[in-house]
């Protein structure tokens, strides 16, 4: 089997990190109806919509969920807007229990700890990284985004929730054609919570965490801030990711990947990476040619493919953990 070269692999990551910035305001411009208009469903649906996105902008996030969980019964949500709301307010929970599952069959209950919505994120992103961010600018502020991240404080709770999220947006069908992004869960918010899915894995299973101006690996699982070293261990995260077969996985099916590191915990297919990158790159002028390169050599990095196609034909994909961690140890 192919191992891709690593020896530049910092440059890519980052610029694939700064394409997820700029295509999330371009999702919204495209799809215009798709997260807070309350536009999606029949008059039920309709107006538990609307009172999920009322709760959404006071920050009652479970109480979003609670209005829209009879519409997304085992995280197959209704229509479009729903899942895209559904999402958001998961991904918002953090730490604290929202009562529901993968399988979303519980009861509702909790408020947010510790993680953020799509546009709190994006506000942080835009706050922090200024007109020309340089690469740590714009890796800081993605682990400043979510607070658990930024003092190594996720847990297994905000796990489930952001796999939560993740099963409704891959779960809810398109009303109509994929390629028409009001039809299907908004990309940009499959683009956010699959990268916070990853860098929460990352960090709990390795602890990995930027402080004090600096990546570091902490104590795992959750562990916080202290004891930390600035070395950053290739040979000791991929043991630490090795031992975690179902949520690699998962990352493997999100990735749009094949793998042997047992049974996935969420089946995303057909809105993986690589298709929603698909779209957007689609809707991007010409003149944004070196973005999608960016994307390309980024998952050329973590997995086997021809670089050059790898987003826009997926061509004997094949994640490895070995991958992940030399791209984590080289940012």
């Amino acid at each position: 089997m192919h191992t891709p070269s690593f020896s530049h692999l910092n440059r890519p990551v980052f610029a694939f990190l700064i394409s997820l910035v700029l295509f999330l305001p371009l999702s919204a411009c495209g799809s215009g109806s798709n997260l807070y208009n309350g536009s999606g469903g029949g008059g039920t649906a309709a107006a538990a919509l609307q009172i999920a996105n009322i709760d959404i902008s006071h920050g009652n996030y479970s109480g979003a969920i609670s209005a829209l969980s009879s519409y997304c019964p085992n995280n197959n949500c209704v229509n479009s807007d729903i899942a895209n709301a559904y999402a958001n307010s998961y991904l918002a929970m953090g730490n604290t229990a929202a009562g529901a599952t993968v399988t979303g069959t519980s009861p509702v209950t909790g408020a947010s700890t510790a993680g953020a919505t799509t546009s709190q994120i994006l506000t942080t992103i835009f706050n922090l990284i200024g007109s020309s961010p340089n690469q740590t600018q714009i890796m800081q502020a993605l682990a400043s985004a979510i607070p658990c991240l930024s003092d190594n404080t996720c847990n297994t709770v905000y796990l489930d929730n952001l796999a939560t999220a993740l099963a409704a947006l891959a779960n809810t069908s398109c009303s109509g054609s994929p390629s028409v992004s009001s039809d299907c869960p908004d990309s940009s918010t499959i683009l956010i919570v699959s990268a916070a899915y990853l860098l929460v894995v990352a960090q709990y299973d390795t602890g990995l965490t930027y402080s004090g101006g600096t990546w570091e690996l902490c104590p795992n699982h959750g562990g916080g801030t202290s004891g930390c070293s600035s070395t950053l261990s290739e040979t000791a995260i991929a043991s630490d990711l090795s031992v975690d077969g179902p949520r690699m996985a998962s990352l493997c099916e999100i990735l749009g990947a094949t793998c042997n590191l047992g049974t996935p915990g969420l089946t995303f297919s057909p809105q993986t990476i690589p298709n929603v990158i698909q779209f957007f790159a689609s809707t991007l002028p010409a003149s944004s040619s070196s973005v999608t390169n960016a994307i390309d050599q980024f998952l050329y990095s973590i997995y086997n493919c021809s670089l050059g196609v790898c987003s826009t034909t997926q061509i004997s994909a094949n994640f490895t953990t070995t991958g992940l961690a030399t791209y984590l140890s080289q940012l």
